[in-house]
C-alpha cells in the first residue's frame, strides 16, 4: 500500500468517528476501494458515484475519503479525456480548482486536443501553475508550422505565446502578434495585444498605439490600453479611462473604474463618488460600491449608506458590500437575506460577497445554496465552501459529483481531490 493511500485509510476513520450509522473495518474498507477502482476502471465513474452515495449517508456528514478522491480524481480524468468537445472543456477549465500535480499532468495531455477552445484552455491552467516544464511544452504551440499538431491556429499560437510570456519567458518574437492585431478576429487582435504588453517590447507601441485609437471593437481598445499601460505609456491610458468614465456607456465606465482600482489611474475617487454612483445603469452603480468600498474610501459611507435605499438588489448588496469592506458590519444582514433573492444572479452575488467578507463564516447560507436550482449559484456556494473544514464541506461537494451542470460537477471533482491533498500535506 503507497503512502498516501495508507494516510488516506486513517483519515477515512478519523472522518467517520462518531458518526452513526454503517461502519467498515480496514479490510472491508479497502475491499469496497478495490470494488469502486473496478468500476472505475471499466469506465463506470458514475456508476462507481452513486455506488458510493448509496454507501455512505452524506447527510450525517460521513465520509470514506480514500474512494471519494479515487472517483473525484477519476471524474476529472475522464471527463478531460472524453469524446464530447463541451465535457472536455468544462472538465479542463475545473483544474483551476484542483491539486496542482492533477491539473498540471491533466492539461498538458490536453495541449494535444483537436479543439482549440481546450487547448486554450489547458493553456490557461499551465499559466497560473507557473511551472518550467510547461513552457517547453507550449513552445510548439507558437510555431505556425510544426510536425506534432500541424498548423496552430491563431487563438491557440496567441494564448501560448501569452502563456510563455507571463511565466516569465520574454525572447519571443513579437512579429506573430503584431500580425495579430490585423487579424479580422476581434478576440485575436484582442489577446495580440495582451501578447505585446506582456513581452514589453517597445517596437510594439505603433501597432498598440493603432488599437486604442483605431480599433473599432472596445475589448480591443482596452487590451491595447492594458498593454501599453505596461509598456510605460501611462499618460496616454490614463486619458484613455477618463474618457471612458466620462462616455455615460456602462460597459466602458465600468471598466474605467476597474482599471483606476487595479491601476490607481483613470477616473478619480471624487468621479466615482459624485457621479458613478448616481449612474442609471445598476451595473455602473454597483461597480462604483465595490471599488468606494475596496479602496476604503471613507468619505462614501453616507453616499453607500443612501445606495441602501435602492430598489435594486444588485444595487443595494454592493452597497453592504462596500460598506463592510470598511468594517461597517451592520448591514451584513441586508447580503444574508439576498441569499434568498428569487433572482439567480442576486443569490450567486450574495453568496460571493459573504465569502469575501467572512470567509470561513455563516456555514448555513452555503448549505442552503449547495443545491440552488442554478448552476452559476451552486458552483458560487462551494467555492464559498472552500475556507470550511473538510469534515463540513466534503459531503456537500460530494453530492455534487452527480450534478447535471458539467462546470459544477467537474468543479466540485477538483476541489474534493485539492481538500484531500492538503489534508494529507
Amino acid at each position: 500500500m503507497t503512502k498516501i493511500s495508507a494516510v488516506l485509510l486513517a483519515l477515512a476513520f478519523a472522518a467517520v468517528a462518531g458518526c452513526a450509522g454503517q461502519r467498515l473495518s480496514p479490510q472491508e474498507l479497502q475491499a469496497k476501494r478495490e470494488e469502486y477502482q473496478g468500476l472505475i476502471e471499466q469506465g463506470k465513474v458514475e456508476q462507481a458515484w452513486q455506488d458510493y452515495t448509496a454507501l455512505v449517508n452524506v447527510t450525517r456528514r460521513k465520509l470514506y475519503p480514500v474512494i471519494l478522491r479515487d472517483i473525484a480524481i477519476a471524474t476529472l480524468e475522464t471527463g478531460t479525456r472524453s469524446n464530447d468537445r463541451e465535457t472536455r472543456l468544462r472538465a479542463t477549465q475545473a483544474l483551476t480548482y484542483a491539486e496542482p500535480d492533477l491539473a498540471f499532468r491533466l492539461a498538458m495531455e490536453r495541449l494535444r486536443d483537436a479543439d482549440s477552445a481546450v487547448v486554450g484552455a489547458a493553456l490557461d491552467v499551465l499559466r497560473e501553475l507557473d511551472r518550467a516544464a510547461a513552457v517547453d511544452a507550449m513552445a510548439p504551440l507558437v510555431t505556425r508550422e510544426h510536425r506534432e499538431v500541424g498548423r496552430t491556429p491563431a487563438e491557440v499560437e496567441m494564448r501560448a505565446a501569452l502563456a510563455i510570456a507571463a511565466l516569465g519567458e520574454r525572447s519571443l518574437s513579437i512579429a506573430p502578434a503584431v500580425t495579430g492585431m490585423s487579424s479580422p478576429q476581434p478576440q485575436i487582435r484582442a489577446m495580440s495585444a495582451e501578447v505585446l504588453g506582456e513581452l514589453g517590447n517597445l517596437n510594439a507601441l505603433p501597432s498598440l498605439r493603432h488599437g486604442l485609437e483605431q480599433d473599432p471593437e472596445w475589448s480591443v481598445q482596452t487590451a491595447s490600453a492594458e498593454a501599453l499601460f505596461k509598456l510605460g505609456q501611462i499618460e496616454q491610458v490614463d486619458e484613455f479611462a477618463k474618457a471612458a468614465a466620462e462616455s455615460g456607456i456602462p460597459d466602458r465606465a465600468v471598466w474605467a473604474m476597474q482599471f483606476r482600482e487595479q491601476r490607481g489611474r483613470g477616473p478619480t475617487l471624487g468621479w466615482i463618488l459624485d457621479k458613478a454612483t448616481y449612474h442609471p445603469s445598476p451595473e455602473v452603480r454597483v461597480q462604483a460600491a465595490t471599488v468606494l468600498g475596496r479602496l476604503g474610501v471613507g468619505k462614501a459611507i453616507p453616499r453607500l449608506d443612501d445606495m441602501l435605499l435602492h430598489l435594486e438588489p444588485i444595487v443595494k448588496i454592493a452597497a453592504a458590500y462596500a460598506l463592510g469592506q470598511m468594517h461597517e458590519w451592520k448591514h451584513v444582514d441586508v447580503i444574508e437575506e439576498a441569499t434568498k433573492n428569487p433572482e439567480p444572479a442576486v443569490r450567486a452575488d450574495a453568496i460571493e460577497y459573504l465569502a469575501s467578507l467572512r470567509p470561513g463564516k455563516d456555514f448555513k447560507y452555503y448549505e442552503q445554496l449547495e443545491d440552488d436550482g442554478s448552476p452559476r449559484v451552486r458552483l458560487a456556494a462551494m467555492l464559498g465552501m472552500r475556507h470550511f473544514e473538510a469534515s463540513r464541506m466534503l459531503p456537500l461537494l460530494g453530492r455534487r459529483l452527480g450534478d447535471q451542470d458539467g462546470t459544477v460537477k467537474f468543479a466540485a471533482a477538483a476541489m474534493i481531490v485539492k481538500r484531500l491533498t492538503e489534508t494529507i500535506n
